[in-house]
């Protein structure tokens, strides 16, 4: 398997989707080009060693563009058994925290796991043999909470750039999820695969909003207490990532299109919506989208 890599990027396989210096894009990287792979900015990166002395390791160099094999051999580190490898997950450990700290990165975790490796991603190369030990560490040193309720998370992260020029629906949204019993949409394709440039960054944007008032809904009150109560239910909140694409997206069809309007007006109109909370409106209008039988 071939990996490119851009800019300061480790390589990797190339993504799903490439932009090109023109803004269009491009997907499956089956049908990939040459050329489109190098207007996209991917650099083919040299084949990465499959075998290399126990003990040492390979290592991208962002300088040269090459596979580094670095580290001392298990022998010359003294800690090791010719024959058996490693004697203990903790040696590794200690071996991988003195010489590759710096590293650590470009492990993933289940690189790590496969040798009773456990690494914490909000500390600096700290690395654990248990996921009790990591546990312990996380629930001790980054374990967050909140005190913003559901509304007050919704209004500062979603509606903020709204305030002053409309109302806040987000009250009725918020009833209206909580008792809003999930099913498909009625319809097969949604416009994703016609949105470019611009448009394409403020969906982007919006999501990613989303995403980190779900991420902070999430999150259990500094009081045990009020987790249960109904303005701090996480679902409510959680179902908007699930949500966001059938409310924005969904196709346009007569019934839906109450004006003449192009389909950047209409997206941009339905993530105003979105952002000013008229969720009930949104979804009742996705449901009338219902796709022909094929």
């Amino acid at each position: 398997m071939k990996l490119y890599y851009k800019d300061n990027s480790l390589p990797k396989e190339l993504p799903f989707r490439i932009r090109l210096s023109d803004g269009n894009t491009r997907t499956d990287p089956s049908s990939f080009t040459d050329e489109e792979i190098a207007d996209a900015g991917y650099i083919e990166a040299p084949a990465k060693p499959r075998i290399v002395e126990a003990g040492k390791s390979i290592v991208w160099n962002f300088e040269t563009h090459e596979w580094d094999i670095v580290g001392e051999t298990l022998t010359q580190k003294g800690t090791v058994s010719p024959s058996n490898g490693w004697n203990s997950a903790r040696l590794v450990r200690d071996h991988l925290q003195e010489s590759h700290s710096d590293q650590l990165c470009q492990l993933s975790d289940a690189q790590l796991e496969q040798n009773d490796l456990y690494v914490c991603r909000e500390c600096d190369g700290r690395l654990f043999v248990s996921i009790t030990a990591l546990n312990n560490h996380v629930r001790c040193n980054h374990y967050e909470t909140r005190t913003l309720s559901n509304l007050e998370l919704v209004e500062q992260l979603l509606f903020k750039d709204l305030q002053g020029t409309c109302d806040s629906h987000w009250p009725d949204a918020l009833d209206f999820l909580r008792d809003l019993q999930l099913k498909p949409p009625p319809f097969r394709q949604p416009l994703t695969s016609k949105i470019r440039h611009r448009l394409e960054q403020s969906i982007c944007n919006t999501f990613v909003t989303t995403i980190q008032v779900s991420n902070e809904a999430l999150k259990p009150h500094t009081k045990h207490g009020f987790c249960n109560k109904k303005d701090f239910d996480r679902w409510t909140v959680a179902q908007l990532p699930v949500l966001f694409e059938q409310l924005v997206l969904f196709p346009i069809t007569k019934e839906t299109k109450k004006a003449p309007h192009s389909l950047n007006q209409v997206i941009h109109s339905r993530l105003r919506k979105f952002k000013q909370g008229k969720i009930r409106e949104l979804y009742e209008e996705s449901q009338q989208v219902v796709s022909k039988t094929p």
